[in-house]
Formats: structure tokens, sequence, C-alpha cells
């Protein structure tokens, strides 16, 4: 019921960013008063467009390409998207040097994905240029590739600590570009009064971008720091729920997240969604049924970040009993493996002595063995680093007793 009703929202989405996109671009062409073949080819053009974005809306709907919890509010793209097509309406306005499409594409690639983002920002860009009176190429390709350059530097701002470089390569390429076309293609003669423009392009695209990405990573970025901090405090309700049902359970989990998070920091993973994945992959304990479909509502419930649910789901397909895929979940199982062997033997003889070294390299050499990293992406240098890592625990392991 509860997807059902997502779709429905999701259509009306598209069917109010389809109307919208219609009226306004139809109103925009009689108010700079286009000639009739003008405003056909502009519609038509911008509904065609229109058409492929919401096609990929959908696709990416079905595939859950969504970056930053955004598949759930697919209406941040749609209000987005709405408010830059009347900026880009009224852009045609000022001068083309000063358009602000870098920012537009970041936006909205943040919002989306960097294939929407892309895509949609050209749609609109393409309308400004049509809306101009003597729209060309020229400041397509300026902000095309520049906006393009913009996406690519910061297409994943959790993993970015500083922007502050991909934001200045981005405006140091739109500046060279405009200096660039000025002189090549439009044959104008180089003087310093040339570069007021692309200045002003450059400041206002600048304050535009550190705005913008300032209240995204409050806001947005923010909250699922949030989530992954509740849901991964040993005191939540539902890692409770696990410690109430089976404390054995409950202490190889904890167990296994201290030792995967220190491995996909050194594999340079998602050390969040690894912990995450850790705590939470044998959730099967509290349910009655043991499939994937049987557990799926305690993640839905509540809010996992979409990013870990793959890692989780490995878990839960057949397919994983030949071995992981994702170097996550992969990592996971074997921290696990080897948590689960130590403290196996240490209940089975609490005064034994483990030669540590010893059991990693057979754990390790057992799955190999068994062809287990066949499907995974993991690397020799990815196995090779996490057996030296795992090995310099000895000090936790004795914890364990």
């Amino acid at each position: 019921m509860t997807e059902k009703l997502s779709e429905i929202k999701n259509s009306t989405l598209y069917i109010v960013l389809f109307v919208v996109t219609t009226l306004i671009v139809l109103g925009a062409t009689f108010f700079y008063g286009k000639e009739l073949e003008d405003i056909e080819k502009i519609v038509v053009v911008m509904i065609l467009c229109s058409g492929i974005n919401i096609f990929l809306l959908a696709d990416t709907t079905g595939s859950n390409g969504f970056k930053y919890q955004n598949l759930k509010k697919q209406w941040r793209f749609v209000f987005c998207y709405i408010a830059i097509l009347i900026v880009a309406v009224a852009l045609p306005l000022i001068s083309n040097g000063a358009w602000p499409f870098m920012a537009f594409f970041v936006l909205l690639s943040l919002f989306s994905n960097s294939l929407i983002g892309i895509v949609s920002s050209s749609t609109l860009l393409v309308l400004s240029v049509m809306l101009e009176q003597n729209g060309g190429y020229s400041e397509f390709f300026i902000y095309f590739l520049s906006g393009c350059l913009a996406v690519v530097l910061l297409d994943d701002l959790q993993k970015t600590q500083d922007v502050g470089w991909p934001i200045f390569i981005s405006l140091l390429m739109q500046f060279v570009l405009f200096v660039a076309f000025n002189i090549l293609f439009e044959n104008k003669t180089f003087t310093w009064v040339s570069l007021i423009v692309p200045i002003v392009c450059t400041i206002i695209n600048a304050i535009i971008l550190l705005v913008t990405l300032g209240a995204f990573s409050q806001y947005i970025i923010r909250g699922t720091t949030d989530m992954y901090m509740d849901i991964n405090d040993p005191e939540y309700a539902l890692l409770v729920q696990i410690k109430e049902k089976d404390k054995d359970e409950y202490y190889k989990a904890i167990h296994t997240a201290y030792l995967a998070e220190r491995a996909s920091m050194k594999l340079e993973l998602n050390s969040r969604a690894v912990k995450t994945c850790s705590y939470y992959h044998r959730i099967s304990v509290l349910s009655e049924g043991k499939s994937w479909d049987d557990v799926l509502h305690y993640f839905k419930d509540n809010e996992f970040p979409d990013e870990v649910i793959p890692f989780l789901n490995e878990f839960y397909d057949p397919r994983s009993k030949s071995g992981f895929v994702s170097r996550e979940a992969t990592v996971v199982n074997i921290c696990e493996t080897v948590v689960s062997s130590i403290m196996y033997l240490i209940r089975k003889d609490k005064d034994s002595k483990i030669d540590y070294d010893e059991l990693i390299d057979k754990i390790i050499q057992h799955k190999l063995d068994k062809k287990e990293f066949n499907r995974s992406k993991l690397s020799f240098s990815d196995l090779e680093n996490l057996r030296k890592l795992l090995k310099k625990e000895k000090l936790y392991y004795d914890f364990l007793r």
C-alpha cells in the first residue's frame, strides 16, 4: 500500500513538472514576442526535453539511483527545477555572460544524481539560449562544459570534505572558456575591459555555489549523518531489541562493527554504512521469517539510509552463499567470521592460547579455497591490507574473553 501511494505521488509530481514546464515555456515565448514558427520550435524542443527528464526520473526511481535520501523526497527536485525554470526564462533579459548556470547544474544534480542534473540543467540552458534575441552555441558550450565539470568535481559531498578546490577549478574553467570563446569564436580583441563580464559571472556563481552547498550540507547531508549516529548507537531501540532477543548475536555484532569500521577506514570504504551493516545484517533474529521480505520493514520503518540497504540485502541473497559482491559486505563477512571463530574458541576453553595470526590466515585461506571472493569487488590488495589490520588487533581480541 505504501509503495502504491509512493508511485501515485511520484506520477503526480511528473505530471506537474510536465504541465508547468509547458505552460511557463509557452508564456515566455509570447512574452519575448517570438514568431509563430519560433514558438513551435521552442515548445516542441522543451516538450521533448521534459519527456526525457521525466523518463530519467522514473527510471532512476526504479533503480534507486537518487543521492542523499532524495528518492523519498522527489518534490525537492521538482520544486528546484521549476524555480530554476522561472529564472532561466528571465535570464535572456540580462547579459548572457552573467548567467549562474554552473550553480544550477550542481544544485539539480544534488537533488537527483549527476546524469539527471546535467540533462535537466542543459534543458533549461537550451531554453534560455533559444529565448535570446541572438542566442548562439557559444554561451551554451561555455555553461555546459563548466557545469558538467562542476557536477563531476562535486559529485559526492559526503566524501568531499573541502569544496574549495573543486569550486575554484570549476570557476576557473568557466572564466577561461569565456575568454577563449570571445577571442577564438567571436573574433574579439582581448582587452582588460572584456574581462569584466566573466569576472562578474564568476563572482555570481561563486556566491550561489557557496550558499547552496552550505545550506545543502547543513540541512540534508547533516540529516543523513544524524541518522547514522542514531542507528549506530549501541543503545538504539532496534539494537536493544536484538540484545534482549539474543545476547550472543548482539555482542558479536558490536565486536564485528568495531573491526569492520576500522577496516573500512583503512580501505577507504563508507565506514558508517559498514558499521550499520555490521550491526543489523542479522536482524532476522527478531523475525519469524528469514528472507529479505521478512526483514525489510525494519529498515524502512527506522528510515535507514538508502546507501546501506544494498549491503544489508546481500546477507539475505541466496547467491551470497557462494560469496558476497560489494567490498563493504565482504569486509563485514570476514570480520564477523574472525569474531565468531575467536568467541567459539574462547567459549570452548577460556584459558586457551590462540594464535591470532594463524587463525586469521586460516580463515582467509579457507575462503580463498572455497572461491568465496570470486564474485567480490574486493581486490587482492584490499584483502592483504585487511589481513594486516586484523592481525594488529590482538589486544582487542583479548577483550572478547
